[in-house]
């Protein structure tokens, strides 16, 4: 069995030396916690002696390291599947609501007709045929009642006028008490 090195990166490349970080991205290794597994030659000693400080080594054999890393790329693999879905749920959520603004924007005075129309279509695309309809007739009786009270008229803030100019009153010094002035001896 061939030995072979299994190098993880644990401590950052920032405020390394350009050189060691280069030395480290040759050696394929992008982020934190993350392995390698490269042949044991004289070439690899040497890069592993100049980055000993960010890195930890370990000898194993290859069939050890074949087990290892299907294992870690199934676990990487689903990971990313996960996190595609997560996003895409999103964007749906986000174009969803953007819908949603775009039409009651368009009609203010419909925003009851708006809603209700927005709660039937999720209705029908979320629940059975049967609970669909249902909830679809609860929504256009809903529009109707909103067709039925109209809506109040919205009422506009009187624009603010500029505050007139107040004369500021002169500035007065205080008024000092006045104290009689000393009585002077006249000698004779």
């Amino acid at each position: 069995m061939a030995i072979k090195l299994k190098i993880t990166l644990v401590r950052s490349t920032i405020g390394a030396i350009p050189k060691h970080r280069k030395t480290v991205q040759a050696m394929g290794l992008r982020k934190l916690n993350r392995f390698v597994v490269l042949p044991d030659n004289a070439a690899t000693r040497g890069q592993i002696a100049q980055i000993k400080h960010l890195i930890k080594v370990e000898e194993v054999e290859a069939e050890e390291v074949k087990a290892e890393t299907k294992k870690e790329i199934k676990k990487e693999v689903k990971e990313v599947k996960e996190v595609k879905e997560v996003k895409k749920v999103k964007e749906e959520n986000k174009k969803e609501a953007a819908v949603k603004e775009k039409a009651v924007k368009k009609a203010p005075e419909a925003t009851a007709e708006a809603s209700a129309e927005a709660n039937a279509e999720e209705a029908e695309v979320k629940a059975p045929k049967k609970a669909a309809t249902k909830k679809a007739k609860a929504a256009e009786a809903e529009a109707e009642k909103a067709e039925a009270k109209e809506p109040k008229p919205v009422k506009k803030a009187p624009a603010k006028k500029a505050p007139a100019a107040k004369e500021a009153p002169a500035k007065e010094a205080p008024a000092k008490e006045a104290k009689p002035a000393p009585a002077e001896e006249v000698s004779e």
